[in-house]
Formats: C-alpha cells, sequence, structure tokens
C-alpha cells in the first residue's frame, strides 16, 4: 500500500458541513479564464480557451447545482436557443471570464447579441484591434448596455502602440472623429499613444456608469 498516495487523498469531503462544501465548489468556479468565439464548421462558436470552470458541475449533482447558479448557458448562434437538444452553447461565468469578442470589425454583432444576456454580468470583455473606427463602434455598443465592465482589454499589433507614447496632436483629431462616420480612419498605420487612447474610449461611458479600465495589449 502507498502511504504517501493514501495521505494525498482526503475521503472525508462529503462529510463536511454542506455550508463549507459549497463554498469549496464556489472557489473552484470563480478562477479567471478566457471564453471566445471560433469558427468550427464554417460557423461561429463559443467556447472556453484552455481551464473551464464550468466542468467542475460535471463533478455530482451538488457540484451541478451550484454550476447552474453561477454560470449562465450562452447558446450561439442564436437559432440554436430553439433546439431541444443538451449540451448547447457555452457556460459562462459572467464575473470571471474574459470574454472575447474577435476582431473588432466583426466584433459588434455579438457585442450586441451576447449583451442580451451579459448586460448586467459581464465584466471582462477583450476585443482585437483592427481600426480605431471599428474600436469605437465596440466602446459605443459597451456604453450603451455594458454597465458591469470592469476592464476591456484590447489586443493590438505594434501600430497603434509605442513604449513611449506621444500625446494626440490637436490635428490628429478630426480624423479620428470624422473616422467613426466618413469610413476607415487614417491614423492606424501611425504609432498612437496608449494611455491617450484608452481615455478617450472611457470617455464613452457617462455617469452614473462607471466606465472600465482600457488595456491595450501589443501582440
Amino acid at each position: 500500500m502507498d502511504c504517501q498516495s493514501s495521505q494525498s487523498t482526503f475521503h472525508l469531503f462529503p462529510y463536511l458541513p454542506a455550508e463549507l462544501r459549497h463554498e469549496i465548489w464556489r472557489m473552484a468556479m470563480t478562477d479567471w479564464y478566457i471564453v471566445l468565439f471560433s469558427k468550427h464548421s464554417k460557423k461561429d462558436r463559443l467556447r472556453s480557451l484552455g481551464w473551464d470552470p464550468s466542468t467542475i458541475g460535471q463533478v455530482c449533482q451538488e457540484s451541478k447545482f451550484l454550476m447552474q447558479k453561477t454560470f449562465l448557458n450562452v447558446p450561439w448562434p442564436p437559432h440554436s436557443q430553439r433546439k431541444q437538444r443538451q449540451n448547447i452553447g457555452c457556460w459562462i461565468n459572467f464575473g470571471t471570464a474574459i470574454v472575447h469578442f474577435g476582431p473588432a470589425d466583426i466584433a459588434l454583432d455579438r457585442i450586441r447579441y451576447v449583451g442580451e444576456f451579459a448586460l448586467s454580468r459581464l465584466a471582462y470583455a477583450a476585443i482585437t484591434w483592427t481600426s480605431w473606427s471599428d474600436i469605437v463602434k465596440c466602446f459605443q455598443q459597451f456604453s450603451l448596455h455594458y454597465h458591469s465592465l470592469h476592464a476591456v482589454f484590447i489586443f493590438a499589433s505594434a501600430e497603434p502602440i509605442i513604449l513611449q507614447p506621444r500625446k494626440i496632436r490637436d490635428c490628429d483629431i478630426i480624423p479620428m472623429v470624422n473616422s467613426i462616420t466618413m469610413g476607415p480612419p487614417r491614423l492606424d498605420a501611425q504609432p498612437l499613444d496608449a494611455f491617450r487612447i484608452s481615455e478617450d474610449l472611457r470617455a464613452w461611458f457617462r455617469n452614473p456608469v462607471r466606465p472600465p479600465v482600457v488595456i491595450l495589449l501589443p501582440l
């Protein structure tokens, strides 16, 4: 008999008080993880990247009950909601998951749809930089509907970020504003000030909504 392996296994978990067991299950389900949209059979699908805390709900009936109180099942695409099949969609804990909506130029429809489920829940969102105009349109939707956001991560190429940022000049402002309604911006190939970009995007959120932290991450 292997004494070391027997000592490393805790056999008395079912005998712990229910309150303590429930707290242990909840702690195991509240780690950060990433949920993203990926192509599957030429269609979008939601999936967890790497560790998926919702799998803890498969351990037993008790953990399943707690998982369903902590996570929300989000079907994608929308019509899958009508199908009577099990395991459709992705279980998401909107308080701890980073939901990556993909490139900003195609993320807008995803943001609008998932917003139906996450208006008061989603805490962390991520998009990938495509153009200033696309980023602004995404933030317009975030500011209108997502009032629980703590942080938005923008994954970007090296183009819009520099290690020693410069302030945006007065002559830059007009093209940036015009880009929202007049087509692709002219500044994406130039190095821009990451801190100023963050401030500009946070400004879309008006009181009493607390603006999220905006974090630009160079790829």
